[in-house]
């Protein structure tokens, strides 16, 4: 259904009503309602709601209205998008769009999770009991990957010379791996991690600038 212009008592009407949601976590009643706005009869609300639901702001199902794009929760199908920051103000704007994993990860049908199970990963603070999430393709030279090396998981940027790879660890250390030496395994190229702390994702910009602010790492 596409939206209608809302007058402005319409959408103050909204902005309650969402304002109301996001931070009551319940619908707020009928007399809460008509006692925020002073209406004379509950007829006002219903009105309102009625001509929300006509411009496509609300929906109505067996358990009432709702609010387009209201979640109990983060959905499989993404992050529902319920609000914009613009000129120093926030102000809440129901839609249908969501942030899905594919906004956050464009490679996403290359990408792939590697459980971690009792292990830290070096570079990365506190990985111990998460994922990380790999890309597969060619692992160029300065590509942020990860590597798997005498029982060790590192991240670090990965350089060949001849028949040995040079492995660049965050912390600026650097060691020298023979390609075909035992117990060395490249795992993939770095596209984020998920731990205690959420979602990580590696930047957007060429691997090889060293743009980490976009992912938790640690140096030390």
């Amino acid at each position: 259904m596409s939206r209608k212009h809302l007058t402005s008592k319409q959408h103050a009407f909204l902005q309650f009503l969402a304002e109301h949601v996001r931070k009551q976590k319940v619908w707020p009643t009928y007399r809460e309602i008509v006692d925020y706005f002073g209406y004379r009869s509950p007829n006002s609300v219903t009105q309102n709601l009625q001509a929300l639901a006509k411009k496509g702001y609300l929906s109505r199902d067996h358990n009432g209205y709702r609010l387009v794009g209201q979640r109990g929760g983060v959905q499989p199908a993404g992050f529902p998008i319920q609000g914009t920051i613009e000129g120093g103000t926030f102000e809440i704007s129901l839609t249908i769009d969501k942030l899905t994993l594919r906004d956050l990860f464009p490679g996403l049908d290359k990408t792939f999770a590697v459980r971690i199970d009792g292990q830290e990963v070096r570079g990365i603070d506190r990985i111990d009991g998460g994922y990380l999430l790999l890309q597969d393709g060619e692992i160029g030279d300065g590509h942020l990957s990860a590597v798997l090396h005498d029982g060790a998981v590192a991240l670090g940027r990965v350089y060949r010379d001849e028949d040995r790879l040079r492995l660049e660890h965050l912390d600026g250390t650097e060691a020298g791996i023979a390609a075909d030496a035992p117990g060395f395994q490249l795992l993939g190229r770095y596209a984020g991690h998920i731990n205690q702390r959420g979602i990580a994702r590696a930047p957007s910009q060429d691997y090889a600038e060293h743009a980490l602010d976009d992912v938790v790492l640690a140096t030390t």
